[in-house]
């Protein structure tokens, strides 16, 4: 109730913004319902690329393909060029070159992704299961890329190897 008056009360002044406190009241928000997403990006996953998704995760959530698939494949993008600095060329190039590193069904499912991004930014079109299927093939390659080296890498160093 006391947000419905000081709502319409800072509507029909508009001279200043009103807040809470302008009233002495304090308002403390204890938890959000529906509680927000919580998506499952290792921190072992560079901070650009980990952000991108995370973003791309609560736009799934959301329900807006066409926001996470763009921000799928910029993820993707991302993580070549983390793995891969000199690589130049078309991103689809840059995927193949990926071959070398990853399994071909790997590479197969990343073209999946690039697809999947291309429609959503060029066409504005990106179906919600697609995306979701699209969505899992990128944790399974930022799984394989970087939480899995660093997983071992802390595995090693618990036992005191360096290599």
């Amino acid at each position: 109730m006391i947000g419905l008056s000081l709502t319409a009360f800072a509507t029909s002044v508009k001279a200043k913004y009103c807040s809470p406190e302008d009233f002495g009241v304090r308002v403390q928000l204890d938890a959000i319902y529906p509680a927000p997403p919580q998506p499952g990006v290792p921190a072992s996953i560079p901070d650009t690329i980990r952000a991108v998704l995370l973003e791309s995760e609560i736009a799934l959530d959301r329900n807006s393909p066409i926001l996470a698939a763009t921000g799928l494949r910029t993820s993707i993008e991302l993580a070549i060029k983390a793995l891969s600095p000199t690589a130049k060329g078309p991103l689809h190039d840059r995927i193949e070159a990926m071959r070398s590193f990853v399994p071909d069904a790997m590479v197969d499912a990343l073209h999946e992704v690039r697809f999947l991004g291309n429609d959503a930014a060029h066409e504005a079109v990106a179906g919600l299961p697609e995306v979701v299927k699209g969505a899992e093939y990128v944790r399974l390659f930022m799984t394989y890329a970087f939480d899995l080296p660093a997983r071992i890498a802390s595995a090693k160093a618990a036992r005191g190897m360096t290599s």
